[in-house]
């Protein structure tokens, strides 16, 4: 059942970590270099659903500013009520996110604050944003400072969200699922170049 919480685990065989649905509306998150894997219930809901039309041929150099339902999946994180890092909504109550972004500041959950729904990072009250406290972080326990590898961490949020236009999950790849070279990507957040 979607709706119980489960065990814990990793799974795999080097430095690299990927996500992939499993069965029963279930996140794995798949690390390589040890025997352990992370079980992360999910409900079953569409995901990665765009409720506008973004132009997605610009590239990321010079780029262009999103339309305000473009990217429902994107959050801003802010530890002591400043913006720090970026995450995606993978459920109703977990984020995924780089494991630099709170590494050093993994044991203080309750001062890291997930800003959802969020167009501009001056205007925290448009009716659209919803902010959750965060109450755990998963840091993936391979992760390496100087090399990034194993950059990935979750961060459960103390009350989950309601979908809305402006608040969706993200799509994660189908397990084995190939990216061949050549394919257009998009990347979207609140960064300066």
């Amino acid at each position: 059942d979607a709706n119980t919480s489960s065990a814990v685990l990793f799974t795999g065989d080097g430095p690299f970590v990927t996500i992939t649905k499993g069965g029963n509306h279930s996140l794995i998150f798949t690390k390589r270099w040890i025997l352990q894997s992370l079980f992360v219930p999910r409900k079953l809901t569409t995901c990665g659903k765009h409720l506008v039309t973004q132009n997605n041929r610009t590239r990321i150099v010079g780029g262009s500013d999103a339309r305000r339902e473009a990217w429902p999946w994107i959050v801003s994180l802010h530890f002591n009520f400043q913006p720090v890092c970026g995450a995606s909504l993978v459920s109703d109550e977990w984020l995924v996110t780089a494991a630099h972004c709170v590494y050093g500041r993994q044991l203080k959950p309750s001062r890291w604050q997930a800003v959802l729904g969020l167009y501009v990072q001056s205007d925290l009250a448009q009716p659209s944003t919803v902010v959750r406290n965060i109450d755990r972080i998963i840091m993936n326990p391979h992760y390496m400072k100087q090399t990034k590898d194993s950059d990935i961490a979750l961060m459960h949020l103390q009350h989950k969200v309601q979908y809305t236009d402006y608040i969706q999950p993200i799509c994660l790849p189908e397990k084995n699922q190939q990216f061949l070279p050549g394919i257009n990507c998009s990347i979207a957040g609140w960064g300066n170049i």
